[in-house]
């Protein structure tokens, strides 16, 4: 091994290892193992598996022991996270700015946040009404 470093020859690659042409990368897959879903949507996977126990999780699909989400199925989960964020926004929006105080509603506040937004989901969209 030493000569050859000394004379400037590379050492040649075993036959059973197979080479990678520059540029290349695999196809990507129709589904998700949890981790690549945990990555891909930028929660960890403790949070994934608390979900899950809430029946707010993904869709699963198993191939033997392992459990895949299908695009699809993840899609869909966002759609509803969405919906349920989107629900009722001035609610959560006032929510984090009380937080830890009293539950009585200033003039002031309301003024600012706006009275609390009753929606519902139509199949045309939300339909929103304001709660006085």
């Amino acid at each position: 091994m030493a000569q050859r470093e000394i004379i400037g020859k590379k050492p040649q690659q075993s036959t059973d290892r197979v080479k990678r042409k520059r540029g290349f990368s695999p196809p990507p897959t129709a589904m998700h193992s949890i981790k690549s879903f945990c990555i891909a949507h930028g929660i960890s996977e403790s949070f994934f598996y608390k979900l899950r126990e809430q029946g707010q999780g993904p869709r699963e699909m198993r191939l033997g022991s392992r459990v895949f989400i299908t695009l699809e199925s993840a899609a869909r989960w966002r759609i509803e996270r969405e919906a349920a964020t989107v629900a009722r926004p001035s609610d959560i929006a006032f929510e984090r700015h009380s937080a830890g105080r009293s539950k009585g509603i200033s003039q002031k506040r309301r003024e600012k946040w706006g009275a609390p937004l009753l929606a519902t989901l139509t199949p045309s969209g939300f339909s929103g009404t304001e709660n006085p």
